[in-house]
């Protein structure tokens, strides 16, 4: 599909291959996706990881993709720090 398709993207969910537990990110390889471009492009990214799919750190993930050939892959997580907001937080 054509990437300029997937402008008005508001949510993509998505199953990543596994999650890692101490950053949140998740494991995706574009097999997985109609076009990589919408991980990027959507307002809202939603990733589905069971609690089986799960490593406990990048050591751990590194080893579990150790010898694994695909094309496009990237780990996805979320910001870094809470969004900035005019609220009180308590």
């Amino acid at each position: 599909m054509d990437p300029h398709s997937y402008d008005n993207v508001d949510i993509a969910i998505i199953k990543p291959h596994f999650g890692v537990a101490e950053n949140g990110a998740a494991w995706i390889t574009e097999d997985q996706l109609g076009h990589r471009v919408i991980l990027f492009i959507t307002q809202h990214l939603v990733a589905i990881v069971c609690a089986t799919d799960q490593v406990a750190n990048m050591n751990d993930a590194y080893d579990r993709i150790a010898g694994l050939d695909f094309g496009w892959v990237a780990f996805i997580a979320g910001p870094s720090k809470p969004p900035i907001s005019n609220s009180p937080r308590f």
